[in-house]
């Protein structure tokens, strides 16, 4: 949506979005200032291409959990989408390396797998957006006219409530400290709202105590996948026809 409450449409609305997002605290990592807060990060994917203008235009935005007000916007964090593909997720993370320890290994082959046995994409890496303890709220933003200006701005999707009254009202219902959450696959973004029946949310807590490989299989991380556009799917379609037709020429 467009700053001031207007509707502003943008190619990527509903086509780009969040399908993960995990806050991890393997028991086995031997160094506890990782094991605290290394192991976080969130899952992109997007069912368009980007185009060569745009890859710098988006950003990852959070909103900090505050005992006094609620929900504060922190900052956003500009992604670098320049080598991301149609169909494909992506990912920003607090560490690479500790993300390649749980997903990105010998140690998680459903993982490589579903990836295509590629490295994982990542477009953002470290900072304090990715360094709080489970019950931030997290956006998706489009800035058409570059990161920082606001003027047609479009958030693309929501993880979590941004109105939720913070911690003195207990834990939310969409925190992952020492868990998780997924999107259901073929589902999209919805903008600035958070839809809850698109995710599985394991709640709080879920996977407190694991090892990085108890972790890894417990995670459905690198598992969305999307309904192809009916104009993909017409495509698929003529490509299989005009196949059977050589064949039968031949």
């Amino acid at each position: 949506m467009l700053l001031g409450g207007v509707a502003q449409a943008s190619p990527y609305d509903g086509k780009v979005f969040i399908t993960g997002i995990v806050d991890a605290d393997p028991s086995d990592e031997p160094i506890p200032p990782q094991r605290d807060f290394f192991y976080k990060a969130i899952e992109f994917f997007t069912e368009v291409p980007i185009a060569p203008a745009d890859v710098g235009r988006f950003a990852l935005r959070v909103y900090e959990d505050s005992q006094t007000a609620g929900f504060n916007f922190l900052n956003d964090a500009a992604l670098d989408l320049s080598s991301v593909n149609v169909n494909e997720r992506f990912y920003a993370v607090r560490s690479a390396t500790t993300f390649d320890n749980l997903y990105d290994n010998a140690a998680s082959p459903d993982w490589k797998l579903n990836n295509g046995d590629t490295a994982a994409k990542i477009v953002y890496e470290g900072g304090q957006l990715l360094n709080f303890d489970g019950n931030e709220v997290y956006q998706l933003v489009y800035y058409p006219n570059g990161v920082g200006s606001l003027v047609g701005l479009t958030i693309l999707d929501t993880y979590g409530l941004v109105n939720y009254p913070g911690s003195p009202s207990g834990t939310p219902t969409f925190s992952y400290d020492n868990s998780w959450a997924y999107r259901i696959s073929n589902t999209k973004g919805t903008g600035s709202a958070f839809t809850p029946s698109h995710w599985t949310i394991a709640g709080a807590g879920a996977i407190a105590g694991f090892t990085k490989q108890e972790t890894t299989e417990a995670v459905p991380f690198g598992t969305y996948t999307a309904v192809p556009e009916a104009s993909t799917l017409a495509l698929a379609f003529a490509g299989a026809a005009f196949l059977r037709f050589l064949r039968r020429r031949s």
